[in-house]
């Protein structure tokens, strides 16, 4: 009787991690994006409490927040009614990870003018479920 074909061993060890690599490449590429998402997420909750500070200093330096038409302008380059003790706190208008500018208003918060910034989030749009704000817990 014919013996039926074997793999000689010295092609199993490779063939076992070629198989296991491309396994672990499977679930990595099904795993990263939801990854990446939660990086980019992260990413804004870093920049708000930055950003608020500075509306705050804005606030101390001139008795009053920026208007919403204002926003993050009024960082950039001195308003006219900004008092002398203004400061520039920013460079340019902040970006969030999704590439779109950070949006900044006032909010009323138990009676108290406090500023708000926001990120649209992943789908670019103000208003939608995904957005992400510094007053959000």
């Amino acid at each position: 009787m014919k013996k039926p074909f074997q793999l000689p061993w010295i092609f199993a060890a490779p063939l076992v991690i070629l198989s296991a690599s491309v396994i672990g490449m499977l679930i990595w590429a099904i795993l990263w994006p939801a990854v990446y998402e939660d990086g980019k997420v992260t990413r804004v909750y870093e920049d708000l409490p930055h950003l608020v500070r500075l509306l705050e200093q804005y606030r101390s330096a001139t008795g009053k927040l920026p208007t919403d038409e204002q926003g993050f302008d009024a960082l950039i380059k001195r308003p006219e009614d900004a008092s002398a003790q203004w400061t520039q706190g920013l460079q340019a208008v902040p970006w969030d990870p999704w590439g779109n500018r950070y949006h900044y208003r006032k909010s009323i918060r138990n009676g108290v003018e406090v500023p708000e910034v926001l990120s649209a989030g992943k789908d670019s749009l103000i208003g939608t479920e995904d957005d992400l704000s510094s007053l959000e817990p």
